[in-house]
C-alpha cells in the first residue's frame, strides 16, 4: 500500500527528536504560565517548571508551601497541562527543593 507524501512527511516530523523537544518546551512554558495563574506572578522566583522528560515534569521549588499545594492539586494541574495536547504529555510531577 502506498502512503501519500503528506502522511509520510507528517509521520517523520512527529517522530523527530526536534519536534519532540519543541513540544516539551511548549508544555514547560504552559506549566509556568499555569503556576503564575495559580500562585501569582511572584511565583516565578519561587517555583518554576524546568524540564519535561519521559512524561515527568520537573518543577524547581524554593517555597515548601507551593510544593504542598501542587501535590494536593496534582491531578488538576496535570489535566490542565494535557488538556489541549493530542496525546498525554505529562504523567507525573517531580520536585527539586
Amino acid at each position: 500500500m502506498w502512503n501519500s507524501f503528506k502522511d509520510v512527511a507528517k509521520y517523520k516530523v512527529e517522530k523527530s527528536t526536534t519536534w519532540q523537544q519543541a513540544s516539551e518546551l511548549v508544555v514547560v512554558k504552559k506549566a509556568n504560565d499555569l503556576l503564575n495563574l495559580w500562585f501569582g506572578e511572584k511565583v516565578a522566583s519561587q517555583a518554576q517548571a524546568v524540564l519535561l522528560y519521559q512524561g515527568v515534569l520537573t518543577v524547581a521549588v524554593l517555597v515548601p508551601q507551593i510544593q504542598t499545594d501542587l501535590e494536593v492539586r496534582k491531578e488538576e494541574f496535570l489535566a490542565l497541562l494535557n488538556k489541549d495536547e493530542e496525546q498525554r504529555m505529562v504523567w507525573n510531577l517531580r520536585f527539586l527543593a
